[in-house]
C-alpha cells in the first residue's frame, strides 16, 4: 500500500495535469472568441457600408474623372484651355515673379512653383 505521501502526491500531479488542460481549453475558447468578435466587427462594416450607400442614393465622382470625361467623351482640348487659362503674357509673367496671386479677366490664380493650385 502506498503511503500518504505518495497518494498525495499522485493527487496533486493529477489536479496539475487537469489544471494545464482548462489553461489550454480557456486559452483555445479565448482565440475562438476573439475571432468571432472579429468576425463580427467586420459584418457590421459591411452592413453598415451598404446601409451608407442605400441612404446617400447617389454615386460620387472625383475630379481626375470629371478631367478624364471632359477631354476624352467630350472632346474638350485640355491644353487649349490651359492656354486659353494662362495666356502666354501671363505665363511670362508668373516665370518671371514666381509664386503668388495673378488677376487675369476677372478671375485670379494662385501659382506655387510654377503651378496654378487654385483659381477663383
Amino acid at each position: 500500500m502506498k503511503d500518504t505521501k505518495q497518494v498525495l502526491l499522485d493527487k496533486i500531479k493529477l489536479i496539475e495535469i487537469k489544471e494545464a488542460n482548462l489553461k489550454f481549453e480557456i486559452s483555445e475558447r479565448q482565440k475562438s472568441l476573439e475571432k468571432t468578435v472579429k468576425d463580427k466587427k467586420e459584418l457590421k462594416s459591411k452592413l453598415l457600408k451598404i446601409n451608407n450607400r442605400q441612404a446617400s442614393n447617389n454615386i460620387s465622382i472625383t475630379e481626375h474623372a470629371l478631367i478624364r470625361y471632359i477631354e476624352r467623351v467630350a472632346g474638350m482640348d485640355l491644353k487649349g484651355l490651359k492656354d486659353i487659362i494662362i495666356p502666354r503674357e501671363m505665363s511670362t509673367k508668373i516665370i518671371a515673379m514666381g509664386d503668388g496671386k495673378y488677376t487675369q479677366d476677372g478671375y485670379t490664380l494662385t501659382v506655387k512653383d510654377n503651378t496654378v493650385i487654385t483659381i477663383y
